[in-house]
């Protein structure tokens, strides 16, 4: 992946990073805290349940609490800071009228209190409540839902926003470091995202890289581990992450740093396959990328004076809704039906999201004429989404005074197939899919800032990568230092079928199909297959795949663990398009 940057955007960027953390926080004592309350800090109900799920309204799919007519939510603040925000928003269904009712509180004194009606159309709404004349103030705000009849009220938000002041901290001497995976981000994508092009002139883009497997679960094994013996228990679909493999968690945690990871609950990183060894804090969340980095901001915060590693995993990119295939805020049915003239998208023979996908891949739906450029419309909505919440999360790393001191990684488990080679979705060994985004911000990058590293490289290189950053050893790893990779070292994929690229040749190892064999720098699409005209070149290709794989760090004999999926979990996956049938 290659970041295009003109010195006119390489300026502008920089300014605009200086202005964000000066006029960001006006004083060095006091920082910006977010309390998100509908994802579970403390909202009282006067009724019982009401637990936020994912909800799909107006074909848009939010982490969401139902509000039932005469529901009463209640959260306390105490103090309330400078710049205080209340931000409330979500939908609307059914068609009686009424109103929510809002109250600001302090002690027995009514502050302020509003009146949202809720007339209208189905549809997300949003509104924000001007505090910052109540600083000190201690607070309670009150939400009452005024309605009765049939309609259905969704919140999707319930937070504040304000600054406290709190005593200064020095940022660690040890780095701290965050690993954030973007779940389905394909290289390309990844080269137009504007909070990644940011980074990348902070750091260093390593372009080619490549996932150590091309779906979730193996792909993360790799990747945590540094260990390519993670791969065969990691892809079988209730392999449990051997103990013998030691997680780059584990690592730090015994080199004291403290430990946390925030996972979207795909089922593949639940800790009982392993994924949480070596976290104190390991969270499955089934939220958008927005409220993730809400929740990682809380703990960073709380933990900026101490050496920390922080795992967070977002999912926005990947198929995973009601209706549409893949979903960005605001993008609907109707938003498709407006660009593209194609009325009620989402749903055919009774299939919708990625069960639509599954069935245009597997031929049983035949794709509209329009079908291409509307998945790569959608698609493209769930990067944007990432994209703006992460733009956040490293705006306020820099109001923290943690951004500099930090090591942040960017990168992906795989890519995704938008058509390309006729097919959809990712577990295929192509360069949509295999080649992901790699982005390294350093402490104190200096040289490294905005340089762009061309040697082919590995997701099993990131782990002895940050273990040398950092002075700890990775010597029984199979990757290498990023920092010293030739690039006549062989990079491997995949698990059953496998492919190895050296330099600018790639060959592919079907299980049941010929190889094959591109030049990805003359024909970068694999349009071309040389293999037929070329036996030796795939034979020596061969020869370096079997050698590197045996050459790999063996797990002692041990019997494989296995962890069961409940029927729940199997549906789930049938959901995102696992498991078949």
């Amino acid at each position: 992946m290659k970041l295009h940057r003109g010195v006119t955007y390489f300026a502008l960027a920089v300014l605009l990073s200086v202005l964000v953390t000066w006029t960001g926080c006006a004083r060095s004592d006091e920082i910006r805290r977010e309390v998100d309350w509908v994802i579970g800090q403390g909202l009282r109900s006067s009724l019982s349940g009401g637990e936020p799920a994912p909800f799909p309204c107006a074909d848009e799919t939010r982490f969401s609490r139902r509000v039932r007519a005469g529901e009463e939510l209640v959260a306390e603040i105490a103090p309330l800071g400078r710049d205080g925000r209340w931000v409330l928003s979500g939908c609307r269904r059914g068609e009686s009228t009424g109103a929510l009712q809002l109250a600001a509180w302090s002690g027995d004194s009514l502050l302020l209190e509003e009146s949202l009606p809720l007339a209208g159309t189905e549809g997300w709404w949003h509104h924000e409540v001007d505090l910052s004349g109540y600083s000190g103030k201690p607070l309670r705000l009150v939400l009452r839902a005024d309605f009765e009849g049939p309609r259905r009220l969704f919140l999707s938000d319930f937070r504040l926003q304000h600054r406290l002041a709190v005593p200064p901290v020095s940022p660690p001497e040890r780095s701290p470091v965050l690993l954030i995976s973007v779940d389905t981000l394909r290289h390309d994508r990844a080269a137009r995202m504007a909070s990644l092009e940011r980074l990348a002139a902070d750091g260093e883009v390593f372009a080619p890289h490549y996932a150590a497997a091309s779906w979730t679960k193996p792909s993360h094994g790799a990747l945590l581990t540094g260990r390519l013996a993670a791969l065969g228990p990691t892809a079988d679909p209730e392999g449990v992450l051997p103990a013998e493999v030691e997680t780059l968690a584990e690592r730090f945690r015994a080199a004291g740093y403290r430990t946390a990871g925030l996972v979207y609950d795909c089922t593949w990183l639940d800790p009982k396959f392993g994924f949480d060894r070596g976290f104190e804090s390991y969270r499955t969340v089934r939220w958008r990328t927005a409220p993730l980095v809400r929740e990682a901001l809380d703990w960073i915060t709380d933990h900026r004076g101490e050496p920390f590693f922080y795992f967070l995993h977002t999912f926005e990119p990947h198929s995973d809704h009601a209706r549409l295939p893949y979903e960005g805020q605001g993008v609907t049915a109707a938003t498709v039906e407006e660009r593209f003239g194609v009325p009620g998208y989402g749903c055919r023979q009774a299939t919708c999201a990625a069960g639509l996908l599954e069935g245009l891949e597997r031929g049983r739906i035949a794709p509209l004429p329009e079908e291409p450029e509307i998945l790569r419309f959608l698609y493209d909505a769930g990067v944007a989404a990432t994209d703006e919440a992460l733009g956040h999360l490293f705006d306020r790393l820099r109001e923290l005074g943690l951004y500099d001191a930090m090591t942040i990684v960017v990168t992906s488990d795989h890519g995704e197939l938008l058509f390309e080679h006729g097919e959809l979705t990712h577990g295929k060994w192509w360069e949509e899919v295999v080649r992901v985004p790699l982005i390294i911000k350093w402490p104190a990058s200096g040289e490294r800032a905005g340089r762009v590293n061309e040697v082919p490289s590995s997701a099993i290189d990131l782990v002895p990568t940050l273990l040398a950053k950092t002075g700890l050893p990775g010597n029984d790893l199979d990757g290498v230092d990023l920092q010293t990779r030739r690039a006549d070292r062989p990079v491997t994929t995949g698990v059953q079928w496998r492919t190895v690229r050296v330099e600018n040749l790639k060959a592919i190892f079907p299980l049941d199909e010929p190889p094959r064999l591109y030049d990805l720098a003359a024909d970068p699409g694999e349009a071309n297959d040389l293999a037929p005209g070329r036996p030796e070149a795939v034979d020596k290709m061969r020869e370096l795949l079997e050698k590197t794989r045996a050459s790999a760090q063996p797990i002692p004999e041990a019997e494989s663990e296995r962890a069961p999926l409940s029927e729940e979990e199997k549906a789930r996956l049938r959901a995102l398009g696992y498991l078949g049938g």
